[in-house]
Order: structure tokens, then C-alpha cells, then sequence
């Protein structure tokens, strides 16, 4: 058996080429465990540039972040209010 090396390239004896393109692999999705397969899947290399589809994603998912950040920050505002009168309210109800 013939060890295959990752050249500097990153190329991976070809692996990721076949994978890209031979409809005989397949591969499940994590989340709902559907498969597919893999040539029709948007597959890359670390050492390449991230195609346009992957990009597209890190954008999507960042803007999905930034959103979801300031839902929570405007439904904690109240809580925030809320905890801050019940401790002013001790406060003056405190005898020194």
C-alpha cells in the first residue's frame, strides 16, 4: 500500500479533485442527516482561495450575528432596568 503525502500545495494526492468530481461519494449532513453527494457539494481546500459560495455564507452568517446581537441586547435593556429599580428600591428602603 502506497502512502499518499500532502504536497506543499496542499494537494491531497488528488483526493479532493476525485471527491469534487465522481458522483459514486456521498456524505450526510450532520444537522438533518440527509446525504448527498459530494460533487454536488461546495468543497475547498484551506490552502485555496474560499469560493464565492463560501464567502457568500461567512457573510450571511455574520450579518445573522450581528442581528441577533442586537435582539438580545434590546430585550436584556429591560431586565437590566428592571434589576437596577428593585436595588434602588432596597437601597432607600434601607435604614442606616
Amino acid at each position: 500500500m502506497t502512502k499518499r503525502r500532502i504536497t506543499e500545495n496542499g494537494d491531497f494526492g488528488g483526493i479532493l479533485d476525485r471527491l469534487r468530481n465522481d458522483p459514486e461519494y456521498w456524505g450526510s449532513c450532520p444537522d438533518c442527516g440527509d446525504e448527498f453527494r459530494l460533487c454536488d457539494a461546495q468543497l475547498f481546500s484551506l490552502s485555496e482561495e474560499l469560493p464565492e459560495a463560501a464567502l457568500a455564507r461567512i457573510a450571511q452568517l455574520k450579518t445573522d450575528l450581528k442581528e441577533r446581537r442586537a435582539e438580545l441586547a434590546l430585550a436584556r435593556a429591560p431586565l437590566t432596568n428592571a434589576r437596577l429599580t428593585a436595588v434602588i428600591g432596597r437601597w432607600r428602603g434601607s435604614t442606616v
